[in-house]
């Protein structure tokens, strides 16, 4: 099942960034992409899904859609 269907368990990872709205640090978003970039590096983990693919998916619609901009903003939203 797990070669057919690409796996069967799940984990999640909670980051708790000690500030109110610290989720939206950019130096903390790179860290938790270079975490998930490991994580996939692995022979066990097929696939990721989390915050950073909200943030990257809203930088490219916030820009017509250009996949150019499918990346961790450079800033805090205002």
């Amino acid at each position: 099942m797990d070669r057919s269907l690409g796996g069967t368990s799940s984990f999640q990872v909670v980051v708790d960034t000690g500030e109110v709205d610290g989720i939206f640090d950019p130096v903390r978003l790179k860290e938790l992409d270079r975490l998930n970039a490991w994580l996939l590096a692995g022979e066990d983990v097929r696939s990721t899904q989390g915050i950073l693919d909200v943030f990257k998916e809203l930088m490219k619609v916030g820009h017509d859609g250009d996949e150019a901009f499918y990346k961790i903003p450079e800033s805090r939203p205002e």
